[in-house]
């Protein structure tokens, strides 16, 4: 793909494009040729397959809760970037326990001690 190409595709300025290509290029994450697309380096690559990776994590987790798919997808962008790496395994780690897995559907199960929870009238 191209520099225009990707102008148009995120609706912002070619200038723009131009220089976020630049930065990635001396981060050694992108290849630039004259007349050729732009490709990923190795180093690329694998920083765009951890990135697919955390957020596919996240989105499992928002589903196992419930989390109905099209807020999942949204909400997995956002909360991908700002996760430790801790946390993230500890959402893999339960969803891939199966102790949240109900299809999809809302786990109606009770994760803490009824002496726990908080009633609405409390927060008032």
């Amino acid at each position: 793909c191209r520099v225009t190409d990707l102008a148009e595709r995120f609706g912002v300025s070619h200038v723009t494009v131009s220089r976020i290509v630049s930065r990635l290029q001396q981060e050694d994450l992108l290849d630039t040729e004259p007349y050729r697309p732009i490709t990923l380096t190795a180093k690329g690559r694998r920083l765009a397959m951890q990135s697919r990776e955390r957020h596919e994590i996240v989105f499992k987790f928002l589903r196992a809760i419930g989390v109905d798919e099209t807020t999942a997808a949204i909400d997995a962008e956002g909360i991908e970037h700002h996760v430790s790496p801790g946390t993230l395994q500890r959402l893999k780690d339960l969803t891939d326990s199966g102790l949240l897995s109900n299809g999809g559907q809302r786990n109606n199960r009770q994760p803490f001690p009824e002496s726990t929870h908080t009633q609405s009238s409390d927060l008032a």
